[in-house]
């Protein structure tokens, strides 16, 4: 408790005279009872504490191996997808393998109106069944469907 000591001294003369100097305790401010806090002190400095947070090995390699396993797993599929994306491109293809001359195994035909699939094959190859020229036809153009387009240009296998 803060407390200054005052003398009360009167200062006119005839007050000297007579009485004699009283002291008494002045109380200048007052201490409330203040909130303390677990880990700080009542200085308000954070205390060391004896129950503060230490991570056993098992929770640094928690914390710390796992993430360093993710990074490097991230790093060898990204090098990996770039060695291999850049061997497998479509750049390196014409040069492994040789482009195909088309004159050499089929010839090109345009349809007429009125034309299908099976007349085309039939008129193709009289000799073979038209079921495999027609496969072979959708195959070399590669159709979805048997639907054909007037003025269409389409690759028929020559005849054996």
């Amino acid at each position: 408790m803060n407390a200054i000591l005052v003398s009360t001294a009167v200062l006119s003369s005839e007050y000297n005279s007579h009485h004699t100097t009283r002291t008494r305790t002045v109380r200048t401010s007052t201490v409330r009872p203040s909130v303390i806090l677990p880990g700080v002190d009542s200085t308000g400095v954070a205390a060391k504490s004896k129950h503060s947070l230490q991570l056993t090995r098992r929770g640094r390699l928690v914390l710390l191996g796992v993430p360093a396993l993710a990074l490097a797993a991230v790093v060898v599929l990204v090098s990996m997808a770039f060695v291999f994306g850049s061997t497998v491109s479509p750049a390196h293809a014409s040069v492994q393998y040789p482009a195909v001359d088309m004159a050499d195994y089929a010839r090109t035909v345009t349809v007429l109106q009125g034309e299908s699939l099976w007349s085309i094959a039939a008129a193709s190859d009289p000799n073979r069944d038209v079921r495999e020229v027609v496969s072979e036809i959708l195959a070399l153009n590669e159709l979805g469907t048997g639907v054909l387009q007037a003025g269409q240009q389409l690759f028929v296998p020559l005849p054996n």
